[in-house]
C-alpha cells in the first residue's frame, strides 16, 4: 500500500525520530574486467551503512557480479534480454575501507553501472522487497513492509535498466539519490532513489521511461538507530 501525504509529515514533524541519512553517493560506469576499481563516497566513517548498486550487461553470455571482500549480498538477479546482472552489496564501514572497492565479475568484459552510497544512523541488515522484473516504460518497485515496522525509515527505491536513457519520473514521494549509466554494449543504467517515511510498509509508485526494456526494481528499507 502506499501513503499519499505522509512524506511530508513525517519528515518535517517537531521532535521526529532521527531517520537513518543518505550521506554521499559515488558512481562507475564503463567496461567492468574480472575485477574492476569501484569508487567509494568521501567521509567514510566507522559504523556508516556501505550500500553498492551494480548492473551489467551483455548481449550474448551471462554476467554475474561476486560480493567484495567483507561484503555481504542484500540482493541479486537476472533481468531478461541483455540484463544480466542486478545486484546490491552492504557492509558497515570500519572507517579503513579508502576510496575505492574491488568488484568481480564474470563472463567477457562490457559495460556496468555501479552506485555506491554511504548512510549514517542506521542498523541491521537493510530489507529488500522480491525483484520486479519486467521489460517496460513503468518498471514498479514492489511493496515491502520491515520487520520493525513503522520507525524512522529511510526507503531507497532502485530500478536496474538494460538502456542508457535517464527516467522521465521517479516514484512518487522520492527524491532522486544518485544514477549512473553507459552506452557500452547494449546500455545500461542505474537509478538510486530515497525517501524517508514512518510506515508499517510502503509500495512505490513506478519510475517512467521514455521506452520500455528490461528492468529490475526493488524497494529497501534501511533502520534507524
Amino acid at each position: 500500500m502506499s501513503f499519499p501525504g505522509y512524506f511530508e509529515e513525517e519528515a518535517s514533524g517537531a521532535g521526529a525520530e532521527a531517520f537513518p541519512i543518505l550521506e554521499g553517493v559515488a558512481s562507475y560506469v564503463g567496461s567492468m574486467a574480472a575485477t574492476t576499481s569501484v569508487p567509494l563516497p568521501s567521509g567514510i566513517v566507522a559504523g556508516d551503512l556501505l550500500l553498492l548498486v551494480t548492473t551489467l550487461v551483455e548481449a550474448a553470455t551471462v554476467r554475474t557480479s561476486s560480493a567484495p571482500s567483507g561484503w555481504q549480498q542484500l540482493y541479486a538477479s537476472g533481468g531478461g534480454g541483455a540484463l544480466r546482472d542486478a545486484a546490491c552489496y552492504y557492509r558497515y564501514a570500519t572507517g579503513s575501507e579508502g576510496s575505492s572497492v574491488s568488484l568481480s565479475a564474470s563472463g567477457t568484459p562490457r559495460g556496468g553501472s555501479v552506485l555506491t552510497a554511504r548512510v549514517s544512523g542506521a542498523q541491521g541488515q537493510p530489507q529488500v522487497s522480491v525483484a520486479g522484473s519486467a521489460v517496460t516504460g513503468s518498471p514498479n518497485p514492489p511493496e515491502l513492509s520491515p520487520a520493525w515496522g513503522s520507525k524512522a525509515t529511510l526507503w531507497l527505491a532502485i530500478v536496474h535498466k538494460e538502456g542508457s536513457p535517464a527516467p522521465t519520473a521517479v516514484p512518487d514521494g522520492f527524491t532522486d539519490a544518485g544514477q549512473a549509466s553507459t552506452t557500452s554494449n547494449n546500455g545500461s543504467r542505474t537509478v538510486l532513489t530515497k525517501a524517508e517515511l514512518k510506515a508499517p510498509s510502503l509500495d512505490p509508485t513506478p519510475f517512467s521511461f521514455a521506452a520500455s526494456s528490461a528492468s529490475v526494481t526493488r524497494t529497501v528499507a534501511i533502520q534507524p538507530v
